[in-house]
């Protein structure tokens, strides 16, 4: 089989290690506005954005990887980081009636990996925290005040590895560590303040 791709591993090698690199490199941002340091690693065409335009373009992509461009290659950072907060109970949007100062700072466990973000919750209505994690399928690690909190998607991923293969779960959370961090996976928060 691999017969039929050794004439071409020259061109895929050149593609592949072009991902590292990206044609707008030092140009503005689509918006015209401001230098656009920053890619999604995990959007399908990603386009160079400032800060302004790759969080408002992930609001519906919270958990999405990105990178910086450094002057001299990419490195790895993330939304959070940037500024980025997940807004409860509207879309997307900062509840009217939010808090001043912050969100609070959380761990959010997803299936490409384990995300710190910073969450503003809704106070429209008296809805429980743990509820309005729940409406937007992340599951709560505790009732009261949660700070960790699981999408769907990572249980449902879980429970298939775990009938299909006998994954524990220590396996398994291993395994997403190193997708937030092949280079240093133990340095990966499993919480606010902890690591394994």
């Amino acid at each position: 089989m691999m017969d039929h791709f050794a004439p071409h591993f020259d061109m895929l090698q050149a593609a592949i290690l072009s991902t590292n690199y990206h044609n707008d490199i030092g140009s503005r941002c689509s918006c015209g506005s401001k230098s656009a340091p920053y890619k999604c690693e995990e959007c399908f065409h990603p386009r160079m954005l400032c800060r302004t335009c790759i969080i408002s373009t992930h609001v519906q992509y919270p958990f999405h990887h990105i990178s910086e461009w450094s002057g001299t290659h990419f490195k790895c950072t993330s939304l959070s980081s940037i500024g980025a907060a997940l807004c409860l109970g509207h879309h997307g949007e900062k509840c009217r009636n939010h808090l001043p100062g912050p969100g609070r700072n959380s761990v959010i466990v997803h299936t490409n990996g384990i995300h710190q973000v910073c969450i503003e919750y809704c106070h429209c209505e008296d809805v429980p925290e743990a509820v309005q994690l729940a409406q937007l399928k992340l599951f709560p690690a505790t009732m009261e005040r949660p700070r960790t909190a699981f999408t769907f998607a990572v249980l449902n991923d879980f429970h298939v590895h775990s009938l299909t293969s006998k994954k524990s779960a220590l396996d398994y959370v291993d395994a997403l560590r190193k997708h937030t961090s092949a280079t240093f996976p133990h340095q990966t928060p499993v919480s606010i303040g902890h690591t394994f």
